[in-house]
């Protein structure tokens, strides 16, 4: 029969205790076993709350605490998509800098995180080839080979850390969702019997030390990978863990947290991005200012989705737009589009597609074949060099769903001065719910949050199905005030369930409705 943590005393005054030391909210059997080995130790004081206490401040009391209660489940080059994320987004960065680039493990456990962070960095930095596991195909490192580094990895538990220093591990560290990286970790790990041994040279750049995270972080780090740790602390522990996470991170750096923790990390100071395999945390340069109110919407609350979209409010045909011509706009957005032209390098060679059309969905079917074939990448360059003036005549236009594919290609990869001329021409000839979220896209990859805010709920109110401006409109929402909280969560789910056969995914990243759904529902089922 199950065991209930709360139907024994002891249990709960080691849970307790637990979090009170550790921060983390332990599982009742791992507290069974704490029991068991505290009366063992402690004899004739089985059950004396003070007697367990006492051992649990000692040394060895506290080693058997963490070595019972933490959970040190890790292999090399778990969740692969994060180190993609390295190689690809965050390395070249790095590379620039005039010192040693700092990273940090935290909760590392017997290693593998840290030394798979260093066997990509040192693999980049040697200037070999890097073989993209998806291809076949090798491509040069981008970035300066002189690059050095240094990890720091640190875990509560000093006997993970202790075989982290080993540096020898066996079979169960290797594992299949890592294994397109067996072409680096070929290099760096040698056999040895039944076992394998961490090449010194990884050794020797890696930090191992004993650490508690609920005692704060110190030092100043570019990246810190946080991964699946998230999980085992209470809400109010999580907020003082990314308080720490956040004053660690140097300006611009990065955290990287566990592909189930994303929705947990919210925090002032950290943005929220993303890239086609992964998402990541980037600390802002400067404080965020306070936010005014939006302004008063008709027909729904300030700032805010609307009680009800009607079908209307989704695709508006006014009667300019049936006649062909363009709704006249606000003074406000009048200067906005103004200075969107001033700031927008456009040929005279080119020809734009025909202005006025209403605020109808693109063929997401065409943007999709173009990112999942393979052809995002050239349909971006080829897009690049007609913006840049090498287009030529009308016959070379980009059609509107080139320019989607294109401005979602550069805006992943942050190249936001292709991504501005992609999306203002995109602008020039569609009044569509997607060119407008990828004005907000823009917008708030580019710091300025409360323009991108306007711009999801604009996206929003032109399509209903439109679910990933319902989701960045949630996103933006602040928990505290749950009752309007909530109402952004289900009117996002409705979106979702509205809009899951038009394929909208590649907007935010190329992750599936029910990615979101599954991150959504969690959220409006938290306390």
């Amino acid at each position: 029969m199950a065991r209930e943590a709360d139907s024994d005393p002891v249990i709960l005054f080691l849970a307790r205790r637990a979090e009170d030391i550790l921060g983390i909210k332990a599982a009742p059997d791992a507290l069974y076993k704490l029991k068991e080995y505290l009366e063992e130790r402690s004899g004739a004081y089985a059950a004396d709350f003070a007697a367990y206490n006492e051992l649990l401040s000692a040394p060895e009391g506290l080693a058997a605490l963490t070595r019972i209660l933490t959970v040190n489940e890790t292999y090399f080059f778990r969740e692969p998509a994060h180190f993609k994320l390295l190689t690809r987004r965050l390395l070249p960065g790095l590379s620039k800098l005039s010192r040693p680039a700092r990273i940090c493990s935290a909760a590392a456990s017997t290693g593998c995180e840290a030394y798979s962070i260093a066997m990509v960095i040192d693999f980049y930095a040697r200037g070999r080839d890097l073989l993209l596991p998806e291809t076949g195909a090798a491509a040069k490192p981008g970035f300066d080979h002189r690059m050095d580094y240094q990890i720091d990895a640190f875990d509560v538990n000093p006997s993970v850390i202790e075989a982290a220093r080993n540096g020898r591990y066996t079979k169960s560290s290797l594992r299949e969702d890592g294994a397109e990286w067996h072409f680096i970790m070929d290099l760096y790990l040698r056999r040895d019997g039944e076992e394998y041994e961490i090449a010194q040279a990884l050794r020797d750049k890696v930090r191992f030390f004993t650490h508690n995270i609920m005692d704060g972080i110190n030092g100043s780090y570019d990246i810190i990978f946080f991964r699946n740790a998230l999980i085992y602390f209470s809400p109010e522990k999580r907020r003082k863990i990314l308080d720490s996470l956040a004053g660690a991170l140097a300006g611009g750096g990065v955290l990287v947290a566990g592909v189930s923790e994303t929705s947990s990390v919210e925090h002032p100071l950290l943005e929220s991005r993303h890239t086609p395999e992964a998402f990541y945390f980037r600390k802002r340069k400067t404080p965020l200012p306070e936010m005014p109110p939006l302004p008063e919407r008709k027909g729904g609350q300030a700032g805010g989705v609307p009680a009800a979209l009607p079908e209307t409010a989704a695709r508006p045909e006014t009667a300019a737009h049936q006649a062909g011509q363009e709704e006249p706009l606000p003074a406000a957005e009048k200067e906005k589009a103004a200075l969107t032209r001033r700031h927008t390098i456009v040929p005279k060679s080119r020809t734009a597609p025909p202005k006025g059309r209403a605020a109808v969905p693109p063929d997401m079917g065409v943007v999709m074949a173009l990112l999942e074939n393979g052809e995002g990448r050239p349909n971006a360059r080829k897009t690049a060099e007609f913006l840049g003036g090498a287009g030529g005549g009308a016959a070379q236009t980009p059609g509107e769903s080139e320019l989607i594919a294109a401005a979602i290609v550069f805006l992943g990869a942050e190249e936001f001065e292709n991504a501005e001329k992609a999306v203002a021409f995109l602008e020039e000839g569609s009044n569509s719910a997607a060119a407008t979220f990828l004005r907000g896209e823009y917008c708030y990859l580019t710091g300025d949050t409360i323009a991108a805010e306007e711009k999801y709920q604009e996206a929003s109110f032109k399509d209903r199905a439109f679910w990933p401006a319902f989701y960045r409109v949630c996103s933006f929402a602040a928990p505290g005030n749950r009752t309007r909280y909530e109402y952004k969560v289900r009117k996002t789910l409705e979106s979702m369930e509205a809009g899951k056969d038009l394929r909208y995914e590649s907007f935010i990243g190329g992750f599936s409705p029910d990615y979101y759904r599954r991150i959504l529902e969690r959220k409006l089922h938290e306390n």
